[in-house]
């Protein structure tokens, strides 16, 4: 009987993973889009690797769940790098660009 609850509460931790990515490579394709050609190149590796990910899950366990929860946090990550760089970039265009 513990085999099904456990079995139970790791398909449910993939299946709240799996919502996470699809939410995170949703925000980052947008990021993405204003972004120069290195990112899009990261990007198309993560979301060959986020394809993957998804249909591994199917056969899911332990080491799936510990794979998709490493792919979200890289996955962050690179959006987090996005939205710096994008900030950046915004501070040096106005310093070029001076009122």
């Amino acid at each position: 009987m513990k085999t099904k609850i456990n079995g139970a509460r790791l398909a449910e931790a993939v299946r709240r993973t799996l919502e996470d990515l699809k939410t995170l490579r949703d925000e980052t394709r947008l990021q993405v889009n204003l972004a120069g050609r290195e990112a899009r190149d990261k990007w198309r590796a993560l979301e060959d690797k986020l394809a993957r990910s998804a249909e591994d899950a199917r056969a899911f366990g332990e080491s799936t769940a510990t794979a998709l929860d490493d792919l979200k946090e890289e996955l962050r990550c690179f959006g987090a790098s996005l939205r710096r760089d994008k900030g950046r970039t915004a501070r040096s265009n106005q310093s070029d660009h001076p009122s």
